[in-house]
């Protein structure tokens, strides 16, 4: 009798610890995901005059550009949990791009901003902690974005000509 009181009173204390336990990785889980996102030092390349008056009416990109200015200010929770948002904003930009910019070059960044918005829900699904994948996803989420500026501004470069009126 003493013996099964005994080992009753050792099951429940362990039992405690693993509960105790079981609350502790749960605080860390909430923790590591109310940290801040840390892309301040990711520079992002502005549009320049004439490429911006072109994504003026582009609403999709204009929606994209207050998400990339947004996630400046969220948590790792936030981010993921707004990547479905990116993921149907892309799938947006890419049905509606100005014909002016119907190049090779912003497409595949279209493509590449969606393909990281939706490796950050895949990372959301698993419930991953690897601060080192999320941060360097979120990374080149920002980077495509900003890469998808440069090429939108590329488009809009004046090339000099050289060629002269009179050769002769």
């Amino acid at each position: 009798m003493k013996r099964t009181f005994a080992l009753l009173l050792c099951m429940m204390f362990l039992a405690c610890q693993n509960g105790q336990k079981k609350e502790d990785d749960s605080k860390k889980v909430i923790d590591f995901y109310d940290n801040k996102i840390q892309i301040d030092t990711i520079y992002i390349q502005s549009l320049n005059p004439s490429a911006k008056e072109t994504t003026m009416d582009w609403n999709a990109y204009t929606a994209l550009e207050s998400e990339m200015h947004r996630m400046k200010a969220f948590n790792i929770s936030e981010v993921l949990n707004n990547t479905d948002n990116i993921i149907r904003i892309s799938d947006t930009l890419q049905k509606t791009i100005p014909d002016t910019l119907q190049k090779r070059p912003v497409k595949s960044r279209l493509k590449l901003i969606k393909t990281q918005a939706k490796n950050l829900k895949q990372l959301l699904h698993f419930r991953s902690q690897d601060s080192a994948r999320i941060n360097e996803s979120i990374y080149k989420l920002v980077q495509g974005y900003s890469s998808l500026n440069i090429q939108i501004n590329e488009i809009h470069i004046k090339t000099p000509n050289f060629e002269s009126k009179n050769e002769d």
